[in-house]
Protein backbone atom coordinates (compact mmCIF):
# COMPACT_ATOMS: atom_id res chain seq x y z
CA UNK A 1 0.00 0.00 0.00
CA UNK A 2 1.36 2.92 -0.97
CA UNK A 3 1.81 5.60 1.91
CA UNK A 4 1.26 9.07 1.38
CA UNK A 5 3.74 11.20 -0.19
CA UNK A 6 6.59 12.87 2.44
CA UNK A 7 8.67 15.60 2.28
CA UNK A 8 11.44 17.24 3.96
CA UNK A 9 12.13 16.45 7.50
CA UNK A 10 8.80 13.93 7.42
CA UNK A 11 10.94 11.90 4.84
CA UNK A 12 13.94 12.15 6.94
CA UNK A 13 12.46 11.14 10.04
CA UNK A 14 10.43 8.14 7.94
CA UNK A 15 13.81 6.81 6.78
CA UNK A 16 15.47 7.10 9.94
CA UNK A 17 12.89 4.87 12.25
CA UNK A 18 12.84 2.58 8.78
CA UNK A 19 16.78 2.60 9.13
CA UNK A 20 16.66 1.38 12.78
CA UNK A 21 13.97 -1.09 12.45
CA UNK A 22 15.61 -2.80 9.22
CA UNK A 23 16.91 -5.76 11.23
CA UNK A 24 13.54 -6.91 12.54
CA UNK A 25 11.54 -9.32 10.46
CA UNK A 26 7.79 -8.68 9.31
CA UNK A 27 7.76 -4.86 10.71
CA UNK A 28 5.25 -2.54 8.08
CA UNK A 29 4.98 1.30 8.59
CA UNK A 30 1.81 2.40 7.54
CA UNK A 31 2.30 5.80 7.60
CA UNK A 32 -0.61 8.27 6.50
CA UNK A 33 -4.23 9.70 7.51
CA UNK A 34 -6.34 7.46 9.64
CA UNK A 35 -8.51 5.57 7.93
CA UNK A 36 -6.87 6.10 4.86
CA UNK A 37 -3.50 4.17 5.61
CA UNK A 38 -5.54 0.79 6.49
CA UNK A 39 -6.98 0.41 3.27
CA UNK A 40 -6.05 -2.97 2.52
CA UNK A 41 -5.37 -4.38 6.07
CA UNK A 42 -8.70 -5.41 7.25
CA UNK A 43 -7.83 -9.20 7.56
CA UNK A 44 -3.90 -8.46 8.97
CA UNK A 45 -3.58 -8.82 13.02
CA UNK A 46 -0.94 -6.87 14.57
CA UNK A 47 1.44 -7.54 17.15
CA UNK A 48 1.91 -4.06 17.97
CA UNK A 49 0.29 -0.92 17.31
CA UNK A 50 1.30 2.56 18.12
CA UNK A 51 -0.71 5.31 17.52
CA UNK A 52 -0.02 9.32 17.26
CA UNK A 53 -3.32 11.06 16.19
CA UNK A 54 -3.81 13.81 18.54
CA UNK A 55 -7.50 14.14 17.87
CA UNK A 56 -9.94 12.13 19.80
CA UNK A 57 -12.43 10.98 17.55
CA UNK A 58 -9.83 9.92 15.44
CA UNK A 59 -8.43 8.25 18.36
CA UNK A 60 -11.26 6.29 19.18
CA UNK A 61 -11.94 5.29 15.84
CA UNK A 62 -8.04 3.74 15.71
CA UNK A 63 -8.70 1.77 18.73
CA UNK A 64 -11.74 0.65 17.26
CA UNK A 65 -10.41 -0.21 14.47
CA UNK A 66 -6.95 -1.98 15.60
CA UNK A 67 -7.86 -3.35 19.14
CA UNK A 68 -10.21 -6.49 18.07
CA UNK A 69 -7.21 -7.43 15.24
CA UNK A 70 -4.31 -7.56 18.04
CA UNK A 71 -2.89 -10.95 18.56
CA UNK A 72 -3.27 -12.41 22.14
CA UNK A 73 -0.11 -10.57 23.82
CA UNK A 74 -0.12 -7.74 21.34
CA UNK A 75 0.62 -4.01 22.45
CA UNK A 76 -0.86 -0.98 21.51
CA UNK A 77 0.44 2.37 22.32
CA UNK A 78 -1.70 5.51 22.51
CA UNK A 79 0.68 8.67 22.06
CA UNK A 80 -0.58 11.64 23.60
CA UNK A 81 -2.12 10.25 26.73
CA UNK A 82 -2.10 13.67 29.12
CA UNK A 83 -4.58 15.10 26.60
CA UNK A 84 -7.70 14.88 28.78
CA UNK A 85 -10.07 14.32 25.73
CA UNK A 86 -7.52 11.33 24.65
CA UNK A 87 -7.91 9.79 28.08
CA UNK A 88 -11.40 9.23 27.87
CA UNK A 89 -11.25 6.84 24.51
Amino acid sequence: MPDRNVTGREADLRAEVERLLEPYRDVRLHCGVFPDSTVGLDEMRFSFVHLDLDLAGATRAALDYFHPRLVPGGILIGDDYDDPQLREC
